[in-house]
């Protein structure tokens, strides 16, 4: 993620580990955190996959 924010990864991860976390880094978050599930979701079944996304989005979304 930091890589495609172009700044460096000690920044993100301060970003990240900031008491109230930007939006964008949540977003950003989500985002990757879909990317990488993308390869499983082919053989999963329409609810295990919701099932999926509403607990990885869930934990992002604290702090925010």
């Amino acid at each position: 993620a930091a890589r495609e924010f172009g700044v460096t990864l000690r920044t993100w991860h301060a970003w990240e580990n900031a008491e109230q976390v930007d939006v964008t880094v949540w977003r950003t978050t989500q985002a990757l955190s879909v990317l990488d599930l993308l390869p499983l979701m082919h053989r999963m079944r329409k609810t295990d996959i919701i099932t999926r996304l509403e607990n990885e989005l869930g934990k992002t979304a604290v702090g925010v």
